[in-house]
């Protein structure tokens, strides 16, 4: 009986095939749920635009904007994957340089949002009263009588030590 040594190694292509329609599902869902934001973006810029009644350029141009944002978000509704890496990697290569400064500003504002999160989490899990590892210690609130009790006990615990 012969066997391939590759087909040892490599998966199977039913598997690979699951593994890639498991993962092209999985962006279809962040890309609705990212047009669902878009969307939602596009909708404050329209709030925004008509709260400038009294200052026509300042509406029109937050119309125009809000219009723009919302084209993306139903191009990215409807769009296949495919169709979006097309027109972006399309994009890329008609304005390279814009393309590289929308990449720095979309990390700017990603890791901004994900340092905000995450001091919000933080500060949200955090017990005010409780102390942190970046307190300083009170040393009148220390009692040298727990401090022996714990060393005592570390002494019986550990009688080689």
């Amino acid at each position: 009986m012969e066997s391939n040594p590759r087909s040892a190694t490599r998966p199977s292509r039913g598997f690979t095939q699951r593994l890639k329609e498991d993962g092209r599902q999985t962006l279809e869902q962040r890309k609705r749920s990212a047009a669902d934001r878009v969307d939602g973006i596009a909708q404050a810029l329209e709030r925004t635009g008509a709260q400038f009644e009294n200052e026509p350029t300042l509406a029109e141009l937050a119309a125009r904007l809000a219009a723009t944002v919302g084209n993306l978000a139903t191009r990215l509704r409807e769009g296949s994957i495919d169709d979006l890496v097309g027109d972006t990697r399309a994009f890329a290569r008609r304005n390279p340089t814009l393309f590289i400064a929308g990449g720095l500003a979309a990390g700017f504002v990603i890791a901004r949002f994900v340092k905000a999160s995450a001091q919000r989490v933080e500060s949200a899990d955090m017990d005010d009263d409780a102390p942190t590892l970046t307190d300083e210690v009170d040393e009148d609130v220390i009692d040298e009588d727990v401090i022996m009790e714990v060393v005592e006990e570390e002494v019986v615990l550990r009688p080689g030590a």
